[in-house]
């Protein structure tokens, strides 16, 4: 598939495009004198042009100028050519240096800088970042110090792009998704921002800006490129809660120098929503003996990808009337099917019993002879064209799901209040919903200590939150989880269970239990950890 096709569909027919009063705010924020030449490097439906436009005839120059110093690319044509002819038709200008085409292709033969580079980047993900834009995005990074993983969204490169085009002293003005701020592919982006601008100036924002769509952005305003001082670093985050604020704010904006101490090497810049006091106490506690990783002791992978759900998990009926009950695996897919923080033979047995579609089809020990039965519903399958979707082609045999196995314990990908870790007693199997833990040998760590709030503000600055105010774990983010250390407490009888009625209070009881009379750890530590977590979980679900 093109790349203008993939960014076409992906910004779900123009619901990505920044509206234009926060892309007036923006322009009137980084267009500061006359006669700047700037760069929209991807245009889209025309909101930043024509706000480009309106701020350089508010700063006296007239058409003949701004279309000098005004720059443009799009690659798809139906938006190049309206904002063409929109201009042709209201300014009375053709625009010269619009230019309809790939900008990791037209940067190569641009052969100048720019004074700002405005816009809003597409926001497609890696598997829909098409080549030769892969490639060539990956290799300019790379020319430019910075490696990026394969699965790097394709607004990654595309900044580091734009602020390569910036001149000396340049300005930066974006709208970005928020997961700048807490993915680990950005990493690497998070720091050549800091190395690159004297200033940045991050605006979040409560309400979703984007009309119809559920994508959670952030304004990025970085001004001074290479004017930073070494060792000197200054980012503030700022909150609003509504998108007259943000625009409100971003008018008024001026610079205050609040340093706080991140290391944008490893270090999330969600981080940046807490204060340096307790920026430090979390940091300092991957160094304390009391404190371990859960990945030190659990093993955390993805659930099984069974290239269809609807076909391979089926429900009692279904496996009655193809009688195929000999094949059925135990699964849950869906985070109510387990309601207790143990889930038990009985709680499956209940939900098959309800004809619920949690019978994972296990065909991996059929070899040579196929029954009859089975060949019905393999042939079913391929009536439906099952075995032509793209993991199942990949098979040798479509019909085999691989890499099944029961773990120890789930956790769910997607989290509400705190992370969950669910005792696995029925020895089922879960979707890709739901990620599998398994211990690792000969290491004990007894459930309640998982229930704390050491994990769960750990969780809120490891995860990644959407707009809908679900945090998100991926399975190394859930293995660098912090967790009291068991080895301190072996001799330690918990002879209660977790309860998960109690959700919040018994989270706020066994912290209390656990980190202060356990491990020794400072009423004042106790409630920081308890602010950390409470301010972070507020301001994700207070964006929903």
């Amino acid at each position: 598939m093109n790349t203008a096709k993939v960014i076409l569909e992906k910004k779900f027919r123009g619901g990505y495009y920044t509206p234009s009063d926060v892309a007036s705010a923006i322009t009137n924020w980084a267009i500061n004198s006359p006669n700047q030449t700037i760069l929209e490097p991807s245009f889209g439906d025309g909101e930043f042009i024509k706000a480009i436009i309106s701020r350089k005839k508010t700063l006296g120059e007239n058409i003949k100028e701004i279309n000098k110093s005004l720059f443009g690319v799009e690659i798809d044509f139906n938006e190049f050519a309206k904002v063409k002819n929109f201009c042709k038709d209201v300014y009375k200008t053709k625009l010269e240096h619009l230019y309809f085409q790939d900008f990791f292709e037209w940067y190569k033969n641009c052969g100048r800088e720019f004074d700002v580079v405005l816009g809003n980047p597409p926001f497609i993900r890696f598997q829909n970042f098409p080549e030769p834009s892969r490639t060539n995005a990956l290799l300019f990074s790379e020319s430019n110090g910075i490696k990026l993983n394969r699965l790097t969204n394709i607004w990654v490169p595309f900044i580091i792009l734009s602020v390569a085009l910036l001149k000396e002293n340049g300005r930066i003005g974006m709208v970005v998704p928020a997961e700048l701020l807490q993915v680990s592919y950005a990493g690497p982006l998070r720091k050549y921002l800091i190395d690159s601008f004297q200033n940045i100036a991050i605006f979040t924002c409560n309400e979703l800006i984007f009309e119809n769509a559920e994508q959670e952005v952030v304004v990025v305003l970085a001004s001074g490129k290479n004017q930073k001082i070494s060792g000197d670093e200054n980012i503030e985050v700022l909150e609003t809660n509504s998108k007259t604020e943000l625009i409100t704010r971003i008018k008024n904006y001026k610079q205050e120098r609040k340093h706080k101490y991140v290391n944008h090497s490893t270090e999330k810049w969600t981080k940046y929503f807490l204060n340096n006091s307790e920026i430090e106490f979390m940091r300092g506690l991957k160094s304390d003996h009391r404190i371990c990783r859960f990945g030190d002791f659990f093993e955390v992978d993805v659930g099984i990808v069974t290239g269809k759900n609807e076909y391979f998990l089926i429900n009692k009926a279904t496996a009655e009337k193809y009688k195929l009950q000999n094949y059925i695996k135990p699964i849950v897919g869906r985070s109510y099917q387990i309601k207790n923080e143990i889930f038990y033979s009985n709680d499956w047995r209940h939900l098959w019993n309800e004809n619920k579609p949690v019978g994972l089809l296990d065909f991996n020990k059929l070899n040579g002879h196929i029954p009859q039965n089975v060949k019905e519903y393999i042939e079913y399958g391929e009536l439906l064209n099952i075995h032509k979707g793209y993991k199942c082609s990949k098979r040798k045999q479509w019909y085999k799901v691989p890499s099944i196995w029961a773990p120890d314990a789930f956790m769910f990908r997607q989290i509400h209040d705190f992370p969950h870790l669910v005792i696995n007693n029925a020895k089922a199997v879960s979707t890709d919903t739901i990620h599998r833990v398994r211990k690792k040998k000969e290491r004990q760590f007894p459930q309640v200590l998982f229930y704390t709030y050491i994990t769960a503000a750990s969780a809120e600055i490891e995860g990644r939150s959407y707009g809908g105010g679900v945090l998100e774990l991926e399975p190394t983010e859930a293995e660098n989880l912090l967790i009291p250390n068991p080895n301190l407490l072996l001799d330690k009888s918990f002879n209660y269970d977790v309860s998960r009625k109690e959700n919040g209070k018994f989270l706020l009881k066994n912290s209390q239990f656990v980190l202060k009379e356990l491990l020794r750890f400072k009423k004042l530590e106790v409630d920081m950890l308890e602010n950390i977590y409470t301010k972070l979980f507020l301001r994700r679900k207070n964006r929903n």
